[in-house]
């Protein structure tokens, strides 16, 4: 794409809704143009040579903040480097303080940049004008892999366009981690069931006041999908059978299980920990964690505060949410800790509670379950997405019915008031995850795959 022009720029910098009209314009047009060429043009297989695999890379929105950039980043692309295998993970941002050579950047920061995510929203059709993502194809770290794993694209990150070329030059998988790769636009919204037959009159974008272009984004989906070669890999068989049913069912579509590493998801000690942490002893620990902490809608932030009104007046309980933007003690018995991007700090504050609250009402697998259960920590949480494929209700906590909040505090009290119950849950939560749903299961059942899409290029014929 051409560079702006400087002395237009000077100039329409200056009218704002000039800009506003001509760059929603001009780029509306160029988004048109992408959609002839992607859907018109047959992309065919690159073959490949080498006899086996060497070189992962990984693509994912973010590094070091959410379940998909656990999953990408830490579970799988720096331990397969230890395992020998060459790896990279492309990205948007890195949360973490330090930057690794394993990590490289699609740019964003452009002034180019900023008017286009001004055009995306007027024309909501965000991630559609993501220029940048076209230019994987270019890019060394691309030509060098051998195998392309996405995981989250969404989030102003990576054109869709791009996937048919880029599919066709190496073999793919798609690890999904939501409903975003098959819907018209949302991500969670799962008591939808609009997006089997096209997301036409989307009931939250007008909600929201933003312009319906749910079910044009669903048919281009569908369009590109159809000229792309993929191996879909959903966490669990929740998120399996949906997407069986939607624009992506014509795909080989895999269940593999994320999982957790039971060397650094462990119990640490109650006592050791509450004294490093400076948490009390004489309290019964509430432990709730996600991003944003408490104010997080989609992981039940409003019933969290139900179940907190509900003990607020129990000297012996103490809620502890981590997640929010800084750490504060909000009342006497509630402690507010940011989020923390070390894993065996949060396993630390796993070892420390009692019980691991989690009224979420979106989860496609339940990671933070898994890890609060490898630190022998009991889940009391709702009946969401894959959560009841890794918890036993009554066995390793309870489950609550969807949004139903005298069920979940009953869970709570439940186990607040049988120790022996607690005690039980606890070590066969471990048991559990040790035996199912360990990092180095997910990791073997992913080689296995790269060997087996890898293998199965090499077969196609021109």
């Amino acid at each position: 794409m051409q560079k702006l022009n400087s002395e237009i720029y000077n100039i329409l910098k200056r009218f704002p809704y000039i800009i506003k009209k001509l760059f929603s314009k001009q780029y509306s047009d160029l988004f048109f143009k992408c959609e002839i060429e992607t859907l018109n043009k047959k992309y065919y297989p690159e073959l490949v040579k080498k006899n086996k695999p060497e070189n992962i890379l990984f693509i994912n929105s973010l590094v070091g903040k959410g379940g998909a950039a656990k999953i990408a980043y830490d579970s799988l692309c720096v331990p397969l480097k230890l395992r020998n295998y060459k790896t990279s993970i492309l990205t948007s941002k890195n949360y973490y303080p330090i930057n690794s050579d394993i990590i490289e950047f699609i740019d964003h920061c452009s002034k180019e940049r900023k008017f286009l995510y001004k055009a995306e929203k007027k024309d909501n059709l965000l991630d559609f004008y993501q220029h940048e993502s076209l230019k994987i194809k270019d890019l060394k770290v691309f030509k060098d892999c051998d195998v392309m794993h996405i995981n989250n694209l969404h989030g102003n990150f990576f054109n869709p366009y791009a996937l048919p070329q880029l599919t066709a030059l190496k073999p793919t998988i798609w690890t999904l981690h939501d409903y975003h790769s098959f819907t018209g636009y949302c991500t969670v919204k799962y008591d939808c069931e609009k997006w089997q037959s096209g997301c036409l009159e989307c009931p939250y974008l007008s909600k929201l006041g933003l312009k319906d272009t749910a079910n044009y984004i669903w048919k281009i989906k569908k369009q590109i999908y159809q000229n792309s070669d993929i191996t879909v890999v959903c966490p669990s068989n929740w998120l399996k059978n949906k997407a069986e049913k939607s624009i992506l069912s014509h795909f080989d579509i895999r269940l593999i299980n994320h999982g957790v590493d039971a060397n650094k998801f462990k119990n640490y000690g109650k006592e050791n920990t509450r004294k490093e942490l400076n948490l009390p002893f004489d309290k019964q620990i509430l432990l709730f964690s996600s991003d944003f902490g408490m104010e997080n809608p989609n992981k039940g932030g409003m019933y969290l505060k139900q179940a907190y009104e509900y003990f607020k007046n129990r000297e012996d309980v103490l809620f502890l949410i981590i997640g929010g933007d800084k750490n504060t003690q909000l009342a006497n018995n509630v402690i507010n800790i940011s989020y923390i991007f070390d894993e065996i700090q949060i396993a630390k504050y796993y070892s420390a509670a009692d019980l691991f609250i989690y009224p979420s009402l979106a989860d496609s697998f339940g990671l933070v379950v898994a890890e609060a259960m490898a630190c022998e920590l009991p889940v009391i949480t709702f009946e969401t997405g894959g959560i009841p494929e890794i918890l036993k209700h009554e066995e390793h906590g309870y489950i609550a019915k969807q949004k139903d909040i005298k069920d979940f505090i009953k869970g709570i009290e439940l186990f607040i008031e049988n120790p022996d119950l607690k005690l039980k849950a606890s070590l066969i939560a471990r048991e559990t995850i040790e035996r199912k749903f360990n990092i180095d299961k997910m990791i073997d059942t992913y080689t296995q795959l790269y060997d087996e899409v890898f293998e199965k290029r090499k077969q196609v014929k021109k």
